[in-house]
């Protein structure tokens, strides 16, 4: 019987000897868990760079914090499709940023997030039915190689000759 730690992905307690432990040394559910949070992060930071890269902040220099709020109430779709949203809406944030009067920093995130939200359920979709699309390809390559070994199965009269 391990020790109760806690598992970071689910926020509850957890047994160390069933629980995956991370090179950070932190726990977690199991590997698959820990590698979705390590993507997450790595989308995240995709994300945060490309909004930097259009609002023309420097690394070091700390933007508002409106910012990361804002990118925390589109989490829930995932900060893959987050990230494929703002390179799809780059033209029309670079248009906003440079032809439009903000009165602060806030309002710019603002506006910019905006287009953001706007555009995510968009490219949700569009991601799912890509991905359906790819499963029944996949689907349509299985079933074309199984008629073919069943094909093949009918060709061959060798288990009638042995009898």
């Amino acid at each position: 019987m391990g020790r109760r730690v806690k598992l970071r992905d689910l926020g509850i307690p957890g047994d160390s000897d069933t629980a995956y432990k991370a090179p950070n040394k932190l726990y977690y559910s199991s590997k698959a868990a820990y590698d979705a949070l390590l993507e997450s992060e790595i989308n995240r930071k995709k994300c945060i760079d490309a909004l930097f890269d259009m609002l023309e902040y420097k690394k070091e220099l700390r933007p508002p914090s409106y910012l990361y709020k804002k990118l925390k109430e589109c989490e829930s779709y995932g900060y893959d499709i987050v990230y494929e949203t703002i390179l799809d809406q780059a033209e029309n944030i670079e248009w906003a940023i440079h032809n439009k009067e903000f009165n602060s920093e806030i309002n710019k995130i603002a506006y910019i997030m905006s287009i953001v939200q706007n555009h995510l359920m968009d490219i949700y979709k569009q991601q799912k039915r890509a991905e359906a699309f790819r499963k029944r390809e996949s689907s349509k390559i299985i079933n074309i190689e199984e008629y073919q070994v069943k094909k093949q199965k009918n060709k061959d009269i060798g288990r009638w000759l042995d009898d």
